[in-house]
């Protein structure tokens, strides 16, 4: 038992320096930290509510939040294909990952808009099926995440989910009314539809905030 407690908190030192270091890349390319972090937020609570939908693991977990975090630095060169280009710069970043997954990050903030992956593309064929799967279901969380966030003022403020046979119904806990965030999150829920087989719903709730 003490083992296996000291090997958690290893591992949890281990996350906690590579959350760091992304942050110090992400700071490096003169990211937007509270839209980065809020993304990472709502991604985070999507995985949990879908554990066993897509049963991925803690260090999965800490890829997806690693590229939220990066998923925009590639505007260091503009808006248009600054997915692709964050991609490149999660690869060749000195984070202290395998090159494999870096590469699986990458991937993760690549398809955070646009295309969706495709194994005609050449960095996501280099998977084999069980990490195309993974980049898939994370990728997903990251885009709806990014989605629900828009306008880049953060309203939402939880995430609650249901699955039925047929649907993932999405409850979006919001601090105001906010159609833009609902209707890109509607949108890019397209690649998690995809990857669970399932129908997406989106319900927005505003709870206004104590003393509002």
């Amino acid at each position: 038992m003490e083992d296996a407690k000291k090997t958690e908190n290893m591992g949890q030192l281990a996350a906690g320096g590579l959350l760091s270091q992304a942050f110090c890349i992400a700071k490096g390319f003169s990211f937007e930290e509270q839209h980065a972090t809020q993304v990472a937020t709502i991604a985070l609570q999507i995985f949990d509510e879908l554990k066993k939908l897509h049963m991925l693991d803690e260090y999965d977990k800490l890829l997806l939040h690693i590229a939220c975090l990066l998923h925009d630095i590639g505007w260091i060169e503009g808006q248009i294909k600054h997915h692709k280009i964050s991609c490149k710069l999660i690869i060749s970043s000195g984070l202290k990952l395998p090159l494999r997954q870096k590469i699986i990050t990458g991937l993760i903030a690549r398809y955070h808009r646009k295309s969706l992956p495709k194994a005609s593309q050449k960095l996501f064929a280099k998977l084999d099926k069980k990490e195309q799967l993974k980049v898939c279901w994370l990728s997903a969380f990251l885009r709806l995440a990014d989605g629900l966030d828009r306008t880049h003022n953060a309203p939402v403020k939880s995430i609650k989910c249901k699955v039925t046979k047929f649907y993932i119904i999405v409850y979006v806990n919001a601090s105001v009314d906010s159609r833009d965030d609902l209707l890109v999150g509607r949108e890019k829920a397209d690649l998690l539809k995809l990857v669970s087989k399932k129908r997406a719903r989106l319900i927005w709730r505003a709870i206004p905030e104590v003393g509002n």
